[in-house]
């Protein structure tokens, strides 16, 4: 009984119209002046390392040839730094989205064997 009449309250309520959120894109910009300007080390890190570890579990799911080879004992610090010394060298890309930046500075930081 008391179900029934949780519901019955919970469909009788008001109802308002939500607006749809407007989709966000990290940009170059946004990294250097945000994330990875070197006060927020963890969360470039982090942002980084989640692209390795993206990387790797497509590999290892999808099949296909690594496209990045950090050394074993990589940080997710030493990612994000690459990804910051990236950004600092190439300022005319500030306006790229953030996955190609993030994707081309790792693989250029840490390129695979041929």
């Amino acid at each position: 009984m008391i179900v029934f009449l949780t519901m019955a309250v919970a469909l009788s309520a008001p109802t308002t119209k939500v607006k749809s959120p407007t989709a966000t894109f990290l940009t170059g910009a946004s990294l250097m002046n945000g994330v990875c300007n070197g006060s927020y080390d963890a969360a470039c890190a982090a942002l980084a390392a989640g692209f390795y570890d993206g990387d790797s579990v497509a590999r290892l799911t999808l099949g296909g040839s690594q496209l990045m080879c950090p050394p074993p004992k990589v940080s997710p610090l030493d990612l994000g730094h690459a990804v910051t010394m990236w950004l600092q060298k190439n300022p005319d890309k500030q306006n790229w989205a953030a996955a190609p930046i993030v994707l081309r500075a790792l693989i250029e930081a840490y390129p695979c064997p041929q």
